[in-house]
């Protein structure tokens, strides 16, 4: 996550060791002894939950990836996230016999690599590790196994919440899981804004706001166009002169991160636990409509990505959201010019301001098990060690991570953390990339809600026939097979 071009900052981590003593977010877990330490607190849970066998001694679980650092951490990197995933690993080993070996195959070339040797009839590797897109491709290609039928498989010892198994399970089978104890905090977004831009415009602090539980679509909107205000009143603007209030990385990726924080249903779970269209209450087409007022508002900027950027440095903007990973280029910014303009950052908007969600896009890494593993009962004990032992250390660690290389404070200390304890992936990341009627019903409707003066309702029940296809075809049809 972090790298060596930052080494300095590590001198943050005692200050912040201290200060994390003092602070009266809710949500930090504090430094404690060895044996009450998050990783040794999960670790005694899963050894309650997996008893230590010698079954499974001097065995190599080895896993196709694109990216070795998220199971392994490379010499480059530094910090606590590192450490934590090193213990992670060691624990497999030192408790189960279990070691760890990664074999990096690129993204694109992994399918064909398994179809090779499905067709051969040769065993593969115990685990996978790619990003959602990536992985549901596999899912529709039939290279995934049903975890849940793994000898040696825990679901408990995986430490899925509620919600999560909501969206991970499809009926009484789970193909993917995605685990904070592998990492993926910096593809996770949020908003940055301009104190200054904030200040001139005679609002206050938006971590107040989100302190308060007030961090809604339409106080965003309020800030936004109160940042804009010239623009508001204009029947037309200058790009290159005018101050604006929001913007993002992405634009075609705006309606649905703003959609999916805010809580508006596009996808829930049938009585049997299959993917249905959600039954829309008025207060999701309240929210809904916030939403489209929101994003059609014309202090929305005309530009995105770089553009935003500049203009973000330069006080034409004012919120511009982004992955977190853009902290890095923020602190290089602050590195080449201490005078240059001072920024937050908080959590996308929550529909009630106080149940937040940080949506995660395509990339986020999940586990999985190619059907042609050529152990089953150890890819179900692995992914579950794996998935389980350092679940809670690693987010943590993360979260620490952030506070010393950023030298946050209290209040932007918890805004991180609130930002990467409220994570999740929906059904439609998951799937949607690899079922066009999928990605119609979740991200596709997002972005209707920005073209389209309809109601939430309508746009469902246009995609309904075709969303419940494909889910009996592809999702019930393979529970059967």
């Amino acid at each position: 996550m972090f790298h060596v071009k930052h080494f300095k900052k590590i001198l943050y981590i005692i200050a912040v060791a201290s200060f994390m003593m003092s602070t009266s977010c809710a949500n930090v877990i504090y430094p404690d002894t060895e044996n009450s330490s998050p990783a040794a607190v999960e670790e005694n849970k899963v050894k309650e939950l997996i008893p230590q066998t010698i079954k499974f001694a001097g065995q190599k679980m080895q896993i196709y990836t694109d990216n070795s650092s998220r199971i392994l951490y490379d010499s480059t990197e530094i910090g606590s996230v590192k450490s934590a995933v090193q213990r992670r690993n060691d624990f497999l080993a030192s408790e189960y016999g279990i070691s760890i070996e990664v074999q990096e195959i690129d993204s694109g070339k992994v399918a064909e690599k398994l179809k090779e040797t499905i067709e051969s009839g040769v065993k593969s590797v115990h685990a996978l590790c790619y990003d959602a897109e990536t992985m549901s491709s596999l899912y529709a290609s039939g290279y995934l196994t049903d975890m849940l039928k793994l000898p040696e498989f825990n679901e408990k010892a995986c430490g899925l919440t509620d919600s999560e198994e909501d969206y991970q399970k499809i009926g009484q089978s789970l193909y993917m899981i995605r685990s904070s104890s592998i990492p993926y905090f910096n593809d996770l977004y949020c908003v940055y804004y301009s104190k200054n831009a904030i200040a001139n415009a005679g609002l206050g602090d938006p971590e107040l706001a989100v302190l308060r539980g007030e961090w809604t679509p339409a106080v965003f909107r309020q800030y936004s166009e109160a940042i804009a205000f010239n623009v508001m009143k204009k029947s037309s603007y200058d790009s290159a002169t005018d101050i604006f209030g929001y913007s993002s990385r992405e634009k075609n990726q705006l309606p649905a991160l703003l959609s999916r924080s805010t809580g508006i249903p596009t996808i829930q779970k049938s009585a049997e636990g299959y993917p249905e269209i959600a039954s829309v209450t008025e207060q999701d087409e309240q929210l809904a409509s916030e939403l489209q007022v929101l994003l059609k508002s014309r202090s929305k900027a005309p530009y995105y990505g770089s553009e935003a950027v500049e203009a973000l440095y330069s006080g034409r903007l004012g919120m511009y959201i982004d992955k977190l990973s853009f902290l890095d280029v923020l602190y290089e910014k602050k590195e080449e010019d201490p005078d240059s303009f001072d920024y937050g950052i908080v959590p996308l908007p929550s529909g009630n301001g106080r149940n937040f969600f940080t949506p995660c896009g395509f990339d986020v890494p999940v586990i999985a098990v190619p059907v042609n593993t050529p152990l089953p009962d150890l890819s179900g004990i692995g992914v579950s060690l794996l998935c389980g032992a350092g679940r809670t250390s690693v987010t943590q660690a993360a979260i620490d991570s952030y506070v010393a290389m950023f030298s946050f404070g209290n209040d932007q200390s918890c805004m991180i953390d609130t930002i990467i304890r409220q994570a999740g992936a929906e059904f439609g990341t998951l799937y949607g990339k690899a079922f066009p009627a999928v990605y119609n019903t979740a991200d596709g409707l997002y972005a209707d809600l920005m073209s389209k003066s309809v109601s939430l309702q309508s746009l469902l029940d246009a995609k309904k026939k075709e969303f419940d296809a494909c889910i009996e075809l592809n999702f019930k049809g393979k529970a059967l097979d």
